[in-house]
């Protein structure tokens, strides 16, 4: 009910309203901290990563009982919760990384390709422009020499 409205007044007030009053400061501290961090990305990189290591932490000390781990008819052995949850985490990460390394290949690539388009692109207009300019000479060269040879006649 009171995630409905952007301003932070308005958060603010809606909470109140409907007595919720440890939630609208839980918000307006939110809102608070977001502006303070806004223009500090490295320190709220550390806050968030010390947050989930927090919560790692807890959930780590909290799911300790152990648990077998079976693949078809196979059991392989008896680990923790929390480790078997953890290790399944970092290897998600690992073959997101994956994935995501081999996009940013592709689109590395496919710029070093554009870009030596662009740079043959730009050579030819160089080369274009020095014909252009060697043509207007030449131009110019024969406008004069034909100014020099027409030579006006005086009838009398």
């Amino acid at each position: 009910m009171c995630m409905k409205s952007v301003s932070s007044k308005n958060i603010l007030k809606k909470c109140l309203i409907y007595q919720q009053l440890p939630l609208a400061v839980f918000l307006l501290c939110y809102s608070i901290f977001l502006k303070v961090l806004l223009y500090n990305y490295a320190m709220l990189s550390i806050i968030y990563a010390l947050v989930l290591a927090l919560l790692i932490a807890l959930f780590a000390t909290q799911n300790t009982g152990p648990v077998m781990i079976k693949l078809l008819p196979l059991t392989f052995f008896s680990v923790p919760t929390y480790v078997l949850v953890i290790v399944s985490m970092i290897v998600g990460l690992l073959i997101g990384s994956i994935f995501h390394l081999t996009k940013s290949l592709g689109t590395f690539i496919a710029l070093k390709r554009k870009d030596a388009l662009i740079n043959k692109s730009r050579n030819e207009n160089i080369a274009k422009d020095e014909v252009i300019r060697n043509l207007e000479e030449e131009n110019a060269r024969l406008k004069s020499e034909e100014a020099i040879s027409v030579k006006p006649r005086l009838s009398i």
